[in-house]
């Protein structure tokens, strides 16, 4: 993993860490609120990237993961808050977000990158291109920020 790779892990790695401190300060109920004029709550925005990072990662590159990507469907690109999640889903939200980010790098540092062929992904919300591992993984960090942004913002309505 090249120095720069490690920083924006760690990088990303922290501001999960942070993710989750903001979430701990809140219930259930709160963090299952949408507030009028949103079409999401505070746990979606952190359920999304915790998938998210997953599917540019691996399905950009077309490296397999090592688990299939959980939660996909609730919380992937496109979706929004239909049901209420509960205290068990929740802990299994912020396992996942950790975990997801452990898979990245040990990919990386296993070289299970080196020989992908990257598939390349132009995101929604940026509108940049990603033609490789460096760009998909600074993307990652780029779209944490600013779901735990909106969170923040969130966390002040609720």
């Amino acid at each position: 993993m090249t120095k720069p790779q490690e920083y924006i892990i760690h990088c990303i790695e922290v501001a999960r860490k942070r993710f989750i401190e903001l979430i701990d300060g809140f219930t259930i109920e709160q963090l299952n609120t949408i507030p009028e004029g949103f079409n999401n709550n505070i746990v979606w925005n952190f359920g999304h990237i915790s998938v998210s990072a997953l599917a540019l990662a691996f399905k950009t590159s077309g490296v397999k993961p090592a688990i299939e990507i959980p939660y996909f469907k609730k919380y992937g690109k496109g979706t929004r808050p239909e049901t209420n999640i509960d205290a068990e889903e929740l802990q299994a939200l912020k396992d996942y977000a950790t975990t997801a980010i452990s898979m990245i790098k040990e990919s990386i540092t296993s070289n299970e990158f080196d020989n992908a062929t990257i598939i390349p992904y132009t995101t929604a919300t940026y509108g940049i291109p990603m033609t490789d591992l460096d760009e998909i993984i600074a993307t990652i960090a780029m779209h944490d920020s600013l779901h735990y942004g909106i969170a923040k913002s969130l966390s002040r309505i609720v």
